[in-house]
């Protein structure tokens, strides 16, 4: 009889799913903004804005009529693809991360909520947060950051293990789906995917909005975008080579696209960074 079998017990949603978990920061920033100020904007990642002055630091609007100010010693979650309205307040101080939560694939764990939620957070936790993100130097900090940002996204994700785990097993039957968009880009076709997916067309719509919970169209675009949202924030690629690297026709329809989807061109999309470190 094995002697740990009472007090030992495994756990096989961890070894099943943990190893394809990923919580990737997009981007990271602490600091003070001098001035006001007011934008809209949507992108294809999760925000967490955490708050540590002034009072009135501000507000976070969307949909027709929701509003939520923000408060110091509070952190705010926005999920990707939502168009947000800002007004940060002269001297707010703040630490915000740009995130993807995801199970190996390009579907984020947060995909399909649509409100901003708001949760309490120690103010000495964010003073230390805005301090390592300044002036990171060392291993250990780096995995400590990642390790709060961990546990400060766990609080919005919505969900049970075992709905998480069956996710997985029918995200597993997109792989080629996933190859597909990877090597096409802009140029993926559904009947081209239907063909390696041996379906009809109606057939794999049904079985895909079934499934994944949006149109196959849909999720095309959002893994574009979501690759040229990488690209223009991370790269020195000028417009035009990542309209290329992605297949598009042209710059023109390049930007056309992310103007649709992100309500900015890419030009202004690439600037979003410098506007938050005013």
């Amino acid at each position: 009889m094995d002697p740990f079998a009472e007090r030992h017990q495994t756990a096989p949603a961890i070894e099943e799913l943990s190893h394809h978990l990923h919580v990737d920061a997009d981007h990271a920033i602490a600091g003070l903004w001098q001035h006001k100020w007011n934008g809209k904007n949507r992108i294809p990642h999760n925000r967490l804005f955490l708050i540590y002055g002034p009072g009135q630091a501000g507000h976070i609007a969307w949909g027709e009529d929701q509003r939520m100010q923000m408060r110091p010693g509070h952190c705010y979650h926005m999920p990707p693809n939502i168009e947000l309205d800002f007004e940060f307040a002269a001297g707010l101080r703040m630490v915000a991360f740009h995130y993807d939560c995801h199970l190996n694939n390009p579907l984020d764990l947060c995909a399909g909520i649509n409100h901003v939620s708001e949760a309490a957070c120690s103010l000495a936790l964010i003073d230390d947060l805005a301090v390592k993100v300044r002036n990171i130097h060392m291993r250990s900090e780096l995995v400590w950051i990642q390790g709060i940002l961990m546990q400060l996204a766990s609080q919005f994700i919505p969900g049970d293990i075992q709905s998480l785990s069956e996710q997985h097993r029918i995200q597993q039957r997109y792989e080629a789906v996933n190859e597909e968009i990877e090597l096409a880009g802009a140029a993926a076709r559904i009947n081209t995917i239907a063909e390696i997916m041996q379906l009809s067309i109606d057939q794999l719509s049904k079985r895909f909005r079934r499934d994944i919970g949006i149109s196959l169209k849909h999720y095309i675009d959002q893994v574009i975008t979501r690759r040229a949202s990488n690209l223009l924030r991370h790269s020195d690629k000028q417009i035009k080579e990542i309209a290329e690297e992605l297949n598009f026709r042209d710059e023109f329809t390049f930007s056309r696209f992310i103007k649709k989807h992100l309500h900015l061109s890419p030009r202004q999309y690439r600037q979003l960074g410098d506007i938050e470190r005013v």
